[in-house]
């Protein structure tokens, strides 16, 4: 009011004011974009609004290893690839593979480990002749070694001990003439065991054996197990009941000795005779050998 001197601000335009843009609504593009959320499915883990551990990342693929070339071997050496010649090389081989299947098998075949290790020492010798290597002919020797073992354990398992050079008693026993002792102690066995049955002649054969000498010997209990007997103790009663076999003590008390307290046995029938003579005409020297 002019009265008061106040001044009021005009209702019109200023000469330099601009005038404002008509207001509107914001559109999508004024804000930034939000990635939505995708909508859990039935069953799926809820959302909770605790942070989650982020779980561990998957292990970058890699490029599998190339695999190395198969190494041939035989008893723990390696068949050089470039061995010559080829023909060596392959029986070397064919070997290895033939002594892994044989430790593959439930049972042992003596004759067919015979044959290998016979190849086998031919096959070193002829290796170490190519290369010079020493050590080949030392493994060589131990395969005929090997060979002449196994070859001797199947002839003993097949009974087929026959050959060129002897009868195999001779072989057996280092000395001449050990063997037609051993031949009369099994006759005489033959024709005086006071039992029936194979438990008996075995057991009276051990005994003949242990006393063939004098009459008269040392037995522990083991000497007794050892042999397999179906009834050692019964076998043993049934002796001494007969007269056959005398013992200090019972059969139990046998049956329990060891090496520091043995049993000292008698056996009437084959203490000598009066003019000194016995069934049997080796020596004390031969009784053991024979015995053992």
């Amino acid at each position: 009011m002019a009265g008061h001197g106040v001044l009021l601000p005009m209702r019109g335009r200023h000469p330099g004011a601009k005038t404002a843009a008509t207001s509107q609504p914001p559109t999508v593009a004024d804000h930034p974009t939000t990635p939505a959320i995708p909508t859990a499915g039935a069953g799926a883990p809820q959302v909770s609004d605790h942070p989650v551990a982020a779980g561990p990342l998957p292990a970058p693929r890699t490029t599998p290893a190339q695999r190395r070339p198969h190494q041939a071997k035989i008893a723990q050496r390696v068949i050089p690839h470039d061995l010559r010649p080829a023909a060596l090389r392959d029986e070397l081989i064919e070997l290895g593979d033939l002594f892994c299947a044989y430790q593959q098998r439930e049972e042992p075949d003596l004759e067919l480990l015979t044959g290998l290790q016979e190849r086998k020492a031919r096959a070193f010798i002829t290796w170490a002749d190519v290369t010079s290597e020493g050590a080949l002919r030392w493994e060589a020797r131990r395969a005929e070694q090997a060979a002449a073992t196994a070859r001797l354990q199947h002839q003993q398992r097949t009974g087929d001990i026959t050959g060129d050079d002897g009868p195999p008693v001779d072989r057996l026993l280092s000395v001449s003439g050990q063997w037609e002792h051993a031949r009369s102690v099994l006759a005489h066995v033959a024709g005086h065991t006071p039992l029936p049955g194979p438990d008996a002649r075995l057991l009276v054969l051990m005994l003949t054996l242990r006393t063939a000498h004098t009459g008269t010997g040392n037995l522990v209990g083991q000497d007794l197990t050892a042999l397999g007997l179906t009834d050692p103790q019964d076998l043993v009663e049934q002796l001494t009941g007969c007269g056959w076999l005398s013992l200090p003590g019972t059969a139990d008390d046998l049956l329990a000795s060891r090496p520091e307290n043995a049993t000292p046995i008698t056996v009437p029938s084959l203490a000598p005779r009066e003019d000194g003579t016995g069934p049997f005409t080796f020596g004390k020297k031969m009784r053991p050998k024979l015995s053992g």
